[in-house]
């Protein structure tokens, strides 16, 4: 496989400590382009910055998600807001709470598609309230069958 397309996990603390220092969008945008960032990804995760400062700690971690996102230019794509209709800010996953929520209920029939393991860094939250996460690395598929394994190792 090809070599992942997204920023380091350094990239993406510094992007996000942008985010937190800017006074208004404007600010933001003028700052990323001086420091030479003018691509969506870094759009994306200094407004995360922006929006929820100290609220989010930006450390890698390993995620865990219902099928493999979409991907693009050799790296993934942000997760789809059906109910929305518009993207996330990043690519959704499973925690032990969105596991006993209504959302979950629906997804437990997609677990055929395979349930992956991610790692990346949470900067925001989708519109079942889910985490978002800025992955840096592929996803690799993991052996685990249903629901109920996968809230095991949660």
């Amino acid at each position: 496989m090809t070599k992942y397309n997204g920023y380091s996990i350094n990239t993406v603390k510094k992007l996000y400590a942008i985010g937190t220092e800017a006074s208004g969008e404007r600010e933001l945008s003028n700052t990323l382009e001086e420091a030479g960032y003018v691509d969506y990804d870094a759009m994306q995760i200094a407004m995360a910055g922006y929006l929820y400062g100290s609220e989010i700690t930006i450390e890698e971690k390993e995620y865990y998600r219902i099928g493999e996102p979409a991907i693009v230019y050799d790296q993934y794509l942000p997760s789809s807001n059906f109910a929305e209709n518009k993207k996330e800010a990043g690519v959704s996953i499973i925690t032990t709470k969105w596991l006993h929520s209504i959302s979950a209920i629906f997804f437990s029939g997609k677990v055929s598609r395979g349930i992956y393991k991610m790692t990346g860094t949470v900067i925001g939250f989708g519109g079942d309230d889910e985490p978002v996460i800025y992955p840096t690395n592929w996803a690799e598929k993991t052996n685990i069958k249903n629901l109920d394994e996968l809230e095991k190792i949660l």
